[in-house]
């Protein structure tokens, strides 16, 4: 680290005129008093940060940003007190602007692992796990979720008036498109209560039912992280999901009701489950767990999920089952569990130099992992995590490679590929032909003195191309003031660049991608330092 201060730098000086003063003549009638002038000092530079989390919120099948997001920190069902802002605030929940987010560890915090709760407008609730235990100093992650409304999801409400807190008729939402289809139906003379067992006190109410095609990655990509436990030996699989909540017109959620409520889901006539691949009939019942999404915590349900009658369309079923509460829940058969690591080997012409995404959906889940840069190999998802991300024995999904920020795609199976265990020779390709690195000095300029000039080592740096909707990726800092921009692409005019010095206010700025590096400076007062002399 270089810390460039002039405090220490100056007192010579300093001294030697204050000396020079009091003895440069032999009478004390003649002692000259020289004060000293004053000297500006380069302001302090935060020390790095032990560990840095950055991401972005994006749509799972554009992977473009979504601006607003709120993300909400828990541990153990409760609210996190491991989070702080990189300038050592205490949080427990933030709401992104642009779609991109930092944060890190509180002092003396050492968690395994905390839950991030996002929820955007227009979009299913996800849990992602956020791991501390890689001892990686700069986690950079992408939160991607499933829009409510697409070609494989179905999404519908219903609003009816309630009188004394409960229904005064029966209350039914039926979502249904080509690919998707769910209900939920409120019988009437039911007292619709809080969480916290509490009557509501609106006097309207809105059912929403949400589904999502069972047959699709996007129901794998919908279900939130948890449903699994680490090293199990055997994991949960979604055979369908449904999302069903209800808001009074205050704004309160309705969680609990007095009579059980009938929640029905559309289910394909095939499906993986225990004993393999085989045909689903009416009577099968199927184990159904929720996801409360305030805790972030999942559940098993006492009632089963059982099949009813093909539809006339002879294209799916409808399994239904009775709760007393509403939230996320999963119809789910259990499967062997992978116990291997998913790594990958990488060939190519050339390799990245900076850190790529992996990211690998199925109908059964989605997880996403990273590889460094200059990789020849690398493990995508612990042994131990394979069963918390719903990983089976046999499993199969489509994983893509690509960078981060740009969304620019190194790789594409495009077909499903086994996943447990090593994915070998990977020929990775970057798309963009023209790619350029830069790296660029971060300079604190005192405002009350331009020739005093500090590197800023530990900010917090993020670019993307000008213009556009995409991530942001992190320039990571080489520990003097330095930060790579990797991977730009050369024929862009010019790449915003957003920084947090954590000694000033965050402010953008544009550098060229010309492969120069760049110089990035800031104005900022600094501390006028003056001495005594005689």
């Amino acid at each position: 680290m270089t810390t460039k201060n002039f405090k220490y730098l100056a007192m010579p000086a300093v001294l030697a005129l204050a000396l020079t003063g009091c003895f440069g003549s032999s009478s004390p009638d003649e002692r000259v008093v020289v004060p000293p002038d004053p000297v500006v000092v380069g302001p302090e530079v935060p020390d790095a940060l032990a560990v840095v989390v950055n991401g972005n919120v994006v749509d799972v099948d554009s992977v473009g940003i979504i601006e607003t997001a709120t993300i909400t920190f828990r541990e153990n069902g409760a609210a996190s007190e491991s989070i702080a802002t990189v300038d050592g605030d205490p949080i427990t929940q933030l709401v992104t602007e642009d779609g991109s987010f930092s944060f890190t560890l509180r002092d003396g915090a050492s968690p395994d692992s905390v839950r991030l709760l996002v929820t955007a407008d227009g979009y299913f609730t996800k849990r992602f796990d956020i791991d501390f235990t890689t001892d990686e100093e700069e986690i950079e992650t992408e939160l991607g979720l499933l829009a409510r409304e697409s070609d494989d999801t179905a999404d519908a409400a219903v609003e009816d008036d309630v009188a004394n807190a409960s229904t005064t008729d029966a209350i039914t939402a039926s979502a249904e498109s080509e690919n998707a289809g769910g209900d939920a139906s409120v019988p009437q003379g039911t007292q619709l209560l809080t969480a916290s067992g509490d009557p509501i006190t609106g006097t309207s109410v809105s059912l929403r039912v949400g589904a999502v095609n069972p047959n699709s990655s996007a129901m794998g990509s919908s279900v939130p992280a948890g449903l699994n436990a680490a090293n199990a030996t055997e994991v949960a699989v979604p055979v369908g999901v449904v999302d069903v909540t209800m808001r009074d017109n205050t704004g309160v959620s309705v969680k609990r009701f007095s009579n059980p409520i009938t929640v029905g889901v559309r289910l394909p006539i095939s499906t993986e489950i225990p004993g393999g691949a085989r045909t689903i009939t009416t009577g099968d019942e199927f184990d159904v767990s929720s996801f409360d999404e305030d805790t972030g915590e999942w559940s098993n349900e006492d009632a089963k999920a059982v099949v009813g009658q093909l539809n006339a369309a002879g294209t799916a079923y409808r399994a239904s089952f009775e709760t007393d509460h509403l939230t996320f829940f999963g119809i789910t058969g259990n499967e062997p569990a992978c116990t291997q690591a998913f790594t990958m080997s990488f060939s190519g012409d050339s390799l990245p130099n900076s850190r790529l995404f992996v990211i690998v959906t199925s109908r059964d889940g989605s997880i996403s992992g990273s590889v460094p840069g200059d990789a020849t190999s690398a493990t995508v998802i612990r042994a131990n995590f394979m069963s918390i991300a719903g990983i089976k024995a046999n499993a199969t999904a489509r994983v893509v490679v690509r960078a981060p920020g740009s969304g620019a795609v190194w790789y594409d199976s495009e077909e499903e590929v086994p996943i447990c265990g090593n994915l070998p020779e990977v020929e990775l390709s970057n798309p963009v032909q023209n790619t350029v690195s830069e790296v660029g000095s971060l300079i604190a300029v005192c405002s009350n003195d331009s020739t005093v000039r500090t590197d800023v080592p530990g900010a917090v740096v993020k670019f993307r191309e000008t213009g556009s909707r995409s991530a942001w990726s992190t320039a990571r800092g080489n520990g003097e003031g330095g930060y790579n921009f990797a991977n730009l692409n050369g024929d862009a005019d010019s790449y915003d660049v957003k920084v947090n010095p954590r000694i000033a206010d965050e402010f953008t700025t544009t550098i060229t991608p010309d492969g120069d590096d760049e110089s990035i400076e800031f104005n900022i007062q600094c501390e006028v330092v003056t001495g005594t002399g005689s």
